[in-house]
């Protein structure tokens, strides 16, 4: 006989349903933000989550916002060069990479200090830079709404243009890799296409047929999705298939895996929320209402399973699924009422023996 007492409440945790729900906490202005206006959230290898907003970087440490904002001084390694941040990366030295209204900065970790490139000293405004970081490390940055992409080259410690096979005369509006490290942009023209490194150059991905009409593309839960114009959601499977899906009823800003569902920022309010099948649920919208009334910006669903939601004014919205692990033994399996003191537990053959204070021992099958 094996007595384990208090510890053998995991027992009855494991036999009776679990019951949750979601909590949330919100950080704004009033939390230490710099803006609440939220264009880009990441987790870096450390966990510590970043804020891209319209005034200023931010990171999170799990009790503190901390803040980088653009100073002027001959010392570029002291400052960020602008405050507008679009996107936020990390590689592999853990270097966190920004892309901003005028350029694109990398901020050093381990020394603190700030590498600014493509910014003019003139400070013209240009349509920004966003960012796309391989498994490899290796960091691609594109002018938004242009035909320039380069690569940093870590030696030189300089950005230098990428060769593409037959890519020419493009608008880029997205750009990300999947784990694959294949590369895929997405033009102003709602062509949706894919690239494969081979030797110094890329070149189109075999097997995969370029998709015109596409309103806005994600790489989330390890697959690539699209939406095209008429708002039908694809996703490309393995053997490089566009499966469609279903029709979503908005077009969507941001999407993620959160708790096995797919949670959809639509583009002008409000989220959509998935099953595996992709059947709509409303879980998370019942709970959380406030996500219907805010414009959301950008989604991630972090290391912890925390859903990160970045709002357009209302700074961020972190939530949590709140479980709870223990049922409640109200009746035996004879339907004899059970309220009454415990004072004792004991495994017996697979059984849980029950001390009780005047009932005697009662046993409950594993």
């Amino acid at each position: 006989m094996k007595c384990r007492h208090v510890f053998l409440l995991f027992l009855l945790a494991i036999n009776f349903p679990a019951y949750s729900q979601y909590t949330s906490q919100q950080l704004d202005n009033s939390y230490g933000l710099s803006n609440s206006c939220i264009n880009s959230i990441y987790q870096d290898s450390d966990n510590l989550i970043w804020f891209g907003t319209w005034d200023g970087l931010n990171f999170f440490d799990g009790s503190k916002v901390h803040v980088f904002n653009y100073e002027r001084t001959d010392l570029e390694r002291n400052s960020i060069s602008s405050n507008v941040i679009y996107q936020v990366e990390g590689d592999k030295k853990r270097n966190i990479w920004v892309g901003t209204v005028e350029g694109v900065s990398k901020f050093n970790k381990n020394t603190g200090d700030f590498s600014n490139y493509f910014y003019s000293r003139q400070k013209a405004v240009s349509n920004g830079y966003i960012l796309a970081i391989n498994t490899r490390g290796e960091v691609y940055a594109a002018r938004r709404n242009s035909s320039q992409l380069f690569v940093y080259d870590d030696k030189l410690d300089r950005f230098r243009p990428v060769n593409i096979e037959n890519l020419a005369n493009f608008m880029l509006l997205n750009l990300f890799f999947d784990d694959q490290d294949h590369l895929w942009l997405l033009k102003d023209n709602g062509k949706l296409e894919a690239f494969r490194r081979k030797g110094g150059r890329l070149v189109k991905l075999d097997g995969y047929v370029p998709v015109d009409n596409v309103d806005n593309a994600f790489y989330c839960d390890h697959q690539v999705f699209f939406q095209t114009k008429s708002d039908v959601l694809f996703r490309v499977t393995e053997g490089l298939v566009k499966q469609q899906i279903l029709r979503l009823p908005h077009e969507v800003r941001a999407m993620s895996l959160f708790n096995g569902h797919y949670v959809f920022a639509w583009s002008s309010k409000g989220i959509g929320e998935y099953d595996a099948g992709f059947k709509p649920v409303n879980s998370l919208s019942t709970e959380m209402p406030v996500l219907q009334s805010e414009r959301i910006t950008s989604l991630i669903t972090d290391n912890n399973n925390l859903l990160w939601a970045g709002t357009d004014g209302n700074g961020v919205i972190k939530i949590a699924r709140k479980d709870n692990q223990f049922g409640i033994v109200q009746q035996l399996a004879n339907g004899q009422s059970f309220h009454i003191p415990v004072r004792a537990f004991c495994e017996v053959n697979g059984e849980l023996w029950i001390g009780t204070k005047g009932n005697g021992i009662i046993t409950l099958m594993n």
